[in-house]
């Protein structure tokens, strides 16, 4: 009997066409190709369908191995952690012994692109009149980006060097992000501190050098990093290098159809920027760069407080309750890292946990009632109590069946969860003569009584509005 044949008789494959079909019917959209097409500030888009590979980057410089660093001093020994201090300058973060350093454009807001483009740019001048050539480059926790990135780089520079037959050798030094790093939920940070290292050994980065989860409040507040969180750190590269041998295998993302596309795209389109950028008479032109980056980062921002793109325990899935000064033993906390360049380290994070501080400051708590069949409208008063959350407000769910069942809305602020189509009707029936603020969930109910709260709107602006009121 052939298994093989009976198995796809009984299950048959459907062609990518019929796929595509039923997604897009799904969907209600016209095209599913223009529906799952990520446009990314990183400089390039993702296609998350990826069928073959435009081409195979083949890397023959990649590392056997990549070694683990810390920013503390020279003779650090893991069994002394207690006794080591932190040199919290920002210069010493931007690696001191590193030739070029792209770090400082990354944690200004740069997307990859940039940051490639000022690479290949600084290491052809360097190149001229240094044979060994440090590079610096920071990684957040977008996985594949990542990896591609360093791929990209590493192929570039290989190729650079030998159609000018250069006798140049570079190391790829990689790190975490300080722009990506919170100090609200600072616990998060080890995550991202996981996926920034695999992609680093993934990628084939020569050395990484590991931040602790409590770096960008240190820097900010110049403290210095508790053991634990060093430790952490540590513990968190041997068990990626010792136990998961993630670099064992050579570049182990060769042929990854995915992979292969990003890197291919960053390739590209960071070979264009070069070219356009000696056209115009801009190579290395710092302020070229620092505009750049600030755009991206304004970018970047509106995103995040538009929650298209989700920070965990920032703008999304985050802990009411958390009581920062009892995290930091602190009274007063200091939320921006100065920097003493032109280049800013703007932390994503700052504008909401700096809002959420004041407002949990204040206690603020809120009654959600949800009026109608909850199995309806449960979605929605889930996505109503997580947006009030991001700003640590107490919400409280209440469960109506009808406006009858309200006695009477005695509270500050409240807010009504029903369907759109029982909105209207319910606002007008209610007495919000003694809210401060009242919000409605949903778009479509237009009314001055209330202000509306719906996915995709600023919910920086909108919480804000709770400064007000108090």
């Amino acid at each position: 009997m052939d298994i093989a044949n009976s198995i796809n008789n009984e299950f048959k494959v459907p062609k990518l066409e019929t796929w595509k079909e039923l997604v897009a019917k799904q969907f209600k959209v016209d095209s599913v190709d223009e529906k799952i097409m990520f446009k990314s500030v990183e400089g390039i888009d993702y296609d998350h369908l990826n069928l073959k590979a435009k081409k195979v980057y083949g890397l023959e410089s990649f590392p056997s191995e990549t070694k683990l660093s810390f920013f503390i001093e020279k003779d650090f020994k893991i069994d002394e952690i207690k006794k080591t201090s932190l040199d919290l300058e920002l210069s010493s973060f931007y690696h001191k012994d590193a030739s070029i350093n792209s770090s400082k454009l990354h944690n200004a807001g740069a997307n990859c692109v940039l940051e490639l483009t000022y690479i290949l740019e600084s290491f052809a001048s360097l190149s001229e009149k240094q044979k060994d050539i440090s590079i610096q480059i920071s990684l957040d926790s977008v996985t594949y980006i990542n990896i591609a990135k360093l791929r990209a780089l590493r192929f570039m520079l290989d190729r650079f060097i030998s159609e000018n037959n250069l006798k140049v050798s570079y190391k790829i030094i990689a790190t975490g992000s300080l722009r990506e790093q919170t100090i609200f939920d600072p616990w998060v940070n080890m995550l991202r501190g996981v996926s920034s290292l695999s992609s680093a050994l993934i990628g084939g980065a020569d050395e990484y050098a590991l931040i602790s989860y409590d770096y960008a409040f240190c820097m900010a507040n110049n403290e210095s990093p508790k053991s634990l969180p060093i430790r952490n750190a540590i513990n968190m590269g041997l068990v990626l290098i010792e136990e998961s041998k993630l670099n064992q295998v050579k570049d182990s993302s060769r042929g990854s159809y995915a992979i292969e596309n990003l890197t291919d795209a960053l390739v590209v389109k960071t070979h264009n920027r070069l070219v356009q950028n000696i056209d115009e008479n801009i190579v290395l032109d710092e302020s070229f760069y620092l505009k750049q980056s600030l755009e991206t980062n304004t970018k970047r921002l509106s995103l995040l407080e538009r929650r298209k793109y989700i920070m965990s325990g920032i703008n999304d899935y985050v802990d009411p309750l958390e009581d920062i000064v009892a995290v930091y033993k602190k009274d007063f906390i200091d939320f921006d890292i100065m920097s003493d360049s032109e280049f800013p380290v703007n932390r994503l994070a700052v504008s909401f946990e700096k809002l959420r501080l004041d407002l949990s400051l204040k206690q603020i708590k809120l009654d959600l009632y949800a009026i109608g069949d909850l199995k309806k409208i449960s979605a929605r008063a889930n996505f109503c109590k997580s947006y009030f959350e991001v700003a640590a407000i107490d919400v409280e769910l209440k469960n109506v069946e009808s406006v009858s069942d309200i006695k009477k809305i005695n509270t500050n602020f409240v807010c009504i969860c029903a369907a759109d189509e029982d909105l209207e009707s319910i606002v007008k029936e209610l007495d919000l003569s003694d809210t401060k603020l009242a919000f409605v969930s949903g778009a479509k109910l237009k009314s001055d009584k209330v202000i509306n709260i719906y996915q995709g709107q600023n919910i920086i602006e909108v919480l804000s509005k709770f400064k007000g009121a108090l």
